[in-house]
C-alpha cells in the first residue's frame, strides 16, 4: 500500500495555464508508504503511474462475445484529470526519490540493468503534466454497443445482423480538406456561344479537354491508443481496417450520407504503452505487430458531395437483386451532357439485374471500429 499527497510549496503548487485551443497544467504529489519502514516499491510506483496515464486493458488477442464485459469495445482506463479543469488529463509524469534511500535489487528483465542494484527511496516526488487532448475523453460505460445494423454481403447473400460499439465518439479527431479533383471526357466535345450568335467564336469547337470538378473531400479521421491487434489476423478472424478498404458506407455514418465515403485505408503507427508485457523485453515481437502494443491510426476516407439525378429507388430492381449496392455518393457518376449524376452499373446478359456492378460495393462502416475477435450474432463477417 501507498499513500498520495499533494504539494503546496512554492515551488511545487500546481500551476495551470489555459487558452482557446491549448492548456496545460502541472502539479506535483508525494508518494509514501504506509511507514516509514515499508517505502513504495517499484510496483506499487508503476501502479500509481498506470492510474494516472490510463491504458488499454483488452490488447491481448481474445475471442469474445456479449458474455464479457465491454465486449467489442476498446476496454479503456482513462487517464486522470485537473482536479477543477476536466479537459486537462495526464499525459506525462516525471518521477524523483526523496528522503533516505537503501540498495534494492534491480528487476530482472533479460536485459542488462546499467546498475545490479538501484536507490530505492522512502517516498517518491511525481510531478504530474497535465494537457488539453483533441479528443473527448468518454468512459467505457458512456461508449454505445448496438445491434441494429444488417450487413449485405456483395455476393447478394442474406443481410446478417452486425453488432458494433461507437468508439469513434471518444479519441478520435477528424479534419477534412478539399481536393480539387477533376474529371474529363474521352469523347465528345464543347461549343462557343455568344451573345451576338455571328461574332467569331460562336460555333466554333473547344478543341481542350472538357473537364469537369468534383465535389470530393479528403476526410482524415485520427484514431489514438488502439490495440494493434486490430490490424492482425487471428485464425478466421480478419481484421476489418485491411479487409475493406475500397468499399463506400453502407450506411449513414459520421454524419456522412450512406455512399458518400470510399474507405481508402487506415495506417497504423505502433508504439510501447507505458508498461509494457514483459515478454517484450525477452521474446521480441511475434509477427512484426504484436498483440501487446498500441498504435495511433489514420484512417481516410474520400468524402463525396455529389447529388443524383433520376436514381433507382430502394424497391428498384437494380437494388432488390442485391441490398450491398447503395445508389448514392461514389456510385454516381457525371453524365457530360447535363453535368449532372447518374447510378451507374455493369451491363451484364440483357435482363440480368443481379450481376449488374456499381462501381464500389458498400460495408457497413461501424465495424471499423469494432474488435474484428467480437464473434457477431450472424456469424462471421
Amino acid at each position: 500500500m501507498a499513500l498520495m499527497m499533494e504539494l503546496t510549496g512554492d515551488s511545487e503548487r500546481m500551476s495551470t495555464a489555459i487558452s482557446q485551443e491549448d492548456g496545460s497544467a502541472e502539479a506535483t504529489y508525494r508518494i509514501i508508504g504506509d511507514t516509514q519502514d515499508q517505502p513504495p516499491d517499484a510496483d506499487t510506483l508503476r501502479t500509481v503511474v498506470d492510474g494516472f496515464l490510463g491504458g488499454v486493458l483488452n490488447l491481448k488477442a481474445r475471442v469474445v462475445g456479449q458474455q464479457y464485459a465491454e465486449a467489442g469495445k476498446i476496454n479503456r482506463v482513462l487517464p486522470v484529470v485537473h482536479p477543477f479543469r476536466p479537459e486537462l488529463s495526464a499525459s506525462a509524469i516525471t518521477i524523483s526519490g526523496i528522503g533516505k534511500s537503501q540498495a534494492a535489487d534491480s528487476k530482472p528483465t533479460g536485459l542488462s540493468a546499467v546498475t545490479v542494484q538501484y536507490p530505492h527511496w522512502t517516498a517518491y516526488d511525481l510531478k504530474v503534466r497535465f494537457q488539453k487532448r483533441p479528443y473527448p475523453l468518454v468512459k467505457n460505460e458512456n461508449i454505445a454497443v448496438k445491434s441494429d445494423l444488417t450487413y449485405y454481403p456483395p455476393d447478394g447473400s442474406a443481410g446478417k445482423t452486425v453488432t458494433y460499439a461507437e468508439e469513434w465518439r471518444r479519441f478520435t479527431t477528424l479534419t477534412r480538406t478539399p481536393t480539387g479533383e477533376t474529371v474529363s471526357a474521352s469523347l465528345g466535345s464543347m461549343m462557343f456561344k455568344t451573345q451576338t450568335g455571328t461574332v467569331a467564336p460562336h460555333n466554333r469547337n473547344y478543341t481542350g479537354q472538357v473537364y469537369a470538378y468534383l465535389p470530393n473531400e479528403m476526410i482524415e479521421l485520427n484514431w489514438f491508443m488502439v490495440p494493434f491487434r486490430y490490424f492482425q489476423q487471428y485464425g478466421d478472424s480478419k481484421p476489418y481496417l485491411t479487409r475493406f478498404q475500397n468499399t463506400i458506407n453502407q450506411y449513414p455514418f459520421l454524419g456522412f450520407g450512406a455512399g458518400s465515403l470510399l474507405f481508402l485505408g487506415a495506417t497504423p503507427t505502433s508504439y510501447i504503452p507505458v508498461t509494457p508485457d514483459a515478454k517484450l523485453y525477452t521474446q521480441g515481437l511475434e509477427t512484426g505487430a504484436d498483440a501487446g502494443l498500441l498504435c495511433n491510426v489514420k484512417l481516410r476516407f474520400l468524402y463525396t458531395s455529389r447529388e443524383g439525378t433520376d436514381v433507382p429507388d430502394s424497391s428498384n430492381p437494380l437494388l432488390t437483386a442485391n441490398r450491398n449496392r447503395v445508389a448514392a455518393g461514389h456510385n454516381l457518376l457525371i453524365n457530360y451532357s447535363d453535368r449532372r449524376y447518374y447510378y451507374t452499373v455493369t451491363e451484364p446478359t440483357p435482363g440480368s439485374d443481379a450481376g449488374r456492378h456499381p462501381s464500389f460495393d458498400s460495408f457497413p462502416f461501424q465495424l471499423l471500429f469494432t474488435d474484428p475477435l467480437y464473434q457477431q450474432p450472424g456469424g462471421a463477417i
